[in-house]
Formats: structure tokens, C-alpha cells, sequence
């Protein structure tokens, strides 16, 4: 990898910001029961919020905002929910794939892992037709062999990995970085279960953290990757804030304002791609 001090983003532009939702919904619940999802009826209720009330309000906040986002989507919440995809796109908005059933990849063979990718890219197509494809591991979890997958069925980027704070290459894919501090759930997932130990975080701490965040990676020519949950920041306290957050980003002249597939294709077209490249072993 050659040595640069600092990603050069496109003038005017000192750093970047993208929007992504991850459309878990029921899946990670689905993932930890082995299907026995209903068993947990209450859980299941409120996760099911994302679709009924979560996505509806993210994207008329997006919209009234003008802002790009990309929607992250597991295959089996695509499958049950048909019209889900058809409607992210009908409204301007990306979509990216996002494991099956919200899978932990580090604990599937090779073969799981091809299975997975194929029935997520076979869903994807039928009911949207052949675009463009991102990817974004669950719980920000891959082993290598999920890189290798990727390329081999031509998706065009990974946003799960954080070796950067900025775009980066693996050999000649791109990844968009994410950060676990511009997350929603790090803050605000509570579901009742005995894993959560703290209460929600204040939504005015949380806004106010990433507002500060937001001004240290400015300065230091980086990438904000801000993720939220619709069955979490669809809560209208929550999205409050999340649209206040938008409103302070779109102020910041210098922060680019972009789609996770915007940015790779400019990674990819830039000096960028070869002086933050990796080998898959490094």
C-alpha cells in the first residue's frame, strides 16, 4: 500500500457523509431462534415496527431533507415483504444486500456463504431487476472468504469493515468504511433481552455526540458513515434528532453529501484506490 497523508475527496469537498439504513427488522431475532421467531411474540412486535411505521417516516424525513441513503436489506425481509424494495427505489433511494437472514458470517462454511449471496442476489432481481449491488455484512461481521464471494458475483462494494476511517481498497474492491459511534444502536437498541445491561442512551447526548464527532473527522478528511435501524431511530423522538443531525451535516460547506454507491464508483476512479490498497492477507 503507498503512503498518502490524507484522502483527497473532490473539491470543494474535505470529507464525506453517507446514510445508510440497515432493514433488519425481525431477521436478527429469526437468526438467534433458529427461525423460532414468534416464540418471542413481544420482540418480534416491536422490531415489525421498522416496516410499519420506521421505513414510511425515514423516507418521507429523506425526502423533505433531500439527501441520498442507501437501504440495507436482509433477502428473507425483502421475500416477506415484496413491495419493500420496489418502493425504497420508486423514491430515489439505493438498495445494497445484507445477508439472508441476517446471518453471523463467521460461523457459516464457504459453500453457506455462496448460498447466501446467490439467493440474496436471485430475490433482489426478481423483484427489482438487475442494478448495481453494495453489501453490508450483519453485525459488521465477515471472514475473508465473504471478500472473495463478493467479487465473484460482481457486487461493487463492501460497507462493513474499519480499517479506515475513509474509503479503502482490498485488492481491487472497494470498501466504504463504517464506524460503530455513527450507529443508532450503539445508543438506542433496547429490546427487553438480558444482553441489554444499560438503558437508551439520551437522544439529545446521542445527537450531540455525533454532532461532535461529525466536526473532528471533518478535520481530519474522513468519512462519516452514519447508520440507523428503522424499528429504532423510527421512533419519532429518535428521528428527531436524526433529522436535526442532518440539518447540522448539510450545513458543514465542506462535507460531501453522497450515496454509498456514489462514493465507490469515485474511489474507484480515483488516485485513492491504489494509495490506500491492501492485499487480502495484510
Amino acid at each position: 500500500m503507498k503512503k498518502s497523508n490524507l484522502y483527497n475527496w473532490p473539491e470543494p469537498y474535505k470529507a464525506a457523509f453517507v446514510f445508510t439504513i440497515d432493514v433488519d427488522v425481525f431477521t436478527p431475532l429469526a437468526w438467534r431462534t433458529n427461525q423460532q421467531y414468534k416464540n418471542n411474540y413481544a420482540e418480534y412486535e416491536q422490531r415489525m415496527f421498522g416496516i410499519t411505521q420506521g421505513i414510511p417516516r425515514i423516507i418521507q424525513l429523506l425526502k423533505e431533507k433531500q439527501i441520498p441513503a442507501t437501504f440495507f436489506v436482509p433477502s428473507l425481509v425483502a421475500e416477506k415483504h415484496p413491495g419493500l424494495l420496489p418502493e425504497i427505489i420508486k423514491n430515489g433511494f439505493e438498495i445494497g444486500l445484507h445477508g439472508h437472514c441476517h446471518e453471523d458470517f463467521t460461523q457459516l462454511s464457504d459453500k453457506q456463504t455462496e448460498e447466501i449471496i446467490e439467493k440474496g442476489i436471485s430475490i433482489f432481481s426478481e423483484q427489482v431487476g438487475n442494478i448495481a449491488l453494495g453489501f453490508r455484512a450483519p453485525y459488521f461481521k465477515m471472514r475473508k472468504n465473504l471478500i472473495a464471494n463478493l467479487i465473484k458475483h460482481k457486487i461493487a462494494y463492501d460497507s462493513s469493515l474499519m480499517r479506515f476511517d475513509h474509503p479503502y481498497s482490498i485488492e481491487d474492491f472497494v470498501e466504504i468504511p463504517v464506524d460503530w459511534t455513527f450507529d443508532d444502536a450503539l445508543y438506542w437498541l433496547f429490546a427487553g433481552n438480558p444482553s441489554d445491561t444499560l438503558p437508551p442512551v439520551n437522544p439529545i447526548q446521542a445527537l450531540e455526540n455525533w454532532k461532535a464527532n461529525t466536526l473532528s473527522l471533518i478535520k481530519t478528511s474522513s468519512l462519516i458513515n452514519f447508520t440507523i435501524h428503522p424499528w429504532v431511530s423510527g421512533r419519532s423522538y429518535n428521528l428527531e434528532k436524526v433529522a436535526t443531525l442532518i440539518d447540522f451535516v448539510k450545513d458543514q460547506k465542506t462535507l460531501w453529501l453522497t450515496s454509498t454507491m456514489q462514493l465507490a464508483r469515485f474511489h474507484k476512479n480515483s488516485a485513492n484506490f491504489e494509495n490506500f490498497k491492501q492485499g487480502m492477507n495484510e
